[in-house]
C-alpha cells in the first residue's frame, strides 16, 4: 500500500485577491488568485475554488483565514458567501480544516496581533525563508506554518506567546505522517 503524500494548504480567501499556499514534499508554493469586482460573484467563486480543489489530496488539511469582520454591506455578504462555499466544498470532500482569525495569524507571525501587511510579508521572508509576492500570499504561508507547527513540524522558532496562539484554535484530528522512502 502506498502512503499518501501529506498536504497542508493555507487559504487567505478574499474577493479580489486570495492567497494560496501549498506545502507538499517539504516545499511551499505560493500563488495569488485574482478576480475582479466587476465579475459576477459566481465567477469569482469558480476562480477561487478552481484553484483550490485541484491541490487537495487524499491526506490533506486546510487552514482558512476567517472572514474579515470589518467588511460592510455587499462586500460582507459576498465574503461570507465565498467562505461558505469554500467550507461547504471542503466538508463535502471530507477534507479536514481549521479556521483562524486574522489577529491570530499576525500574533503567531510577528508577536503582534495588529501587525501590518508589510510586516507580515517581511516576517515571511525572514522567519520562513519565503518570498511572498503580496500580503495575501504571506498570510496563506503563515497559515501553513501554523498548521505544520500544530502537527509537529514547525517551520521556525517561536516565542511561548506565539506558540500559545495555536492552542486557541480548533484544529481537526489529523496527523502529519510523511511516507517512508
Amino acid at each position: 500500500m502506498v502512503n499518501p503524500v501529506p498536504t497542508v494548504v493555507g487559504l487567505d480567501g478574499a474577493l479580489a485577491r486570495s492567497g494560496l499556499a501549498v506545502w507538499r514534499n517539504g516545499r511551499i508554493t505560493l500563488r495569488t488568485i485574482h478576480s475582479s469586482p466587476h465579475e459576477p460573484i459566481e465567477t469569482r467563486w469558480r476562480r477561487i475554488c478552481g484553484q483550490l480543489w485541484p491541490v487537495l489530496s487524499s491526506h490533506c488539511v486546510v487552514v482558512v483565514e476567517a472572514v474579515f469582520k470589518g467588511a460592510k454591506g455587499r462586500t460582507a455578504l459576498d465574503l461570507a458567501m465565498t467562505h461558505g462555499i469554500i467550507r461547504y466544498g471542503l466538508h463535502g470532500r471530507a477534507v479536514p480544516f481549521a479556521v483562524v482569525e486574522n489577529h491570530q495569524i499576525k500574533q503567531y507571525a510577528t508577536g503582534n496581533g495588529s501587525a501590518g501587511k508589510q510586516q507580515m510579508e517581511d516576517m515571511a521572508r525572514v522567519r520562513l525563508g519565503l518570498q511572498p509576492g503580496d500580503d495575501h500570499q504571506a498570510d496563506a504561508a503563515w497559515l501553513v506554518a501554523m498548521a505544520l507547527h500544530r502537527y509537529g513540524r514547525p517551520m521556525c522558532d517561536t516565542t511561548k506567546a506565539q506558540a500559545d496562539v495555536l492552542g486557541r484554535i480548533e484544529w481537526p484530528q489529523w496527523t502529519l505522517e510523511v511516507p517512508q522512502q
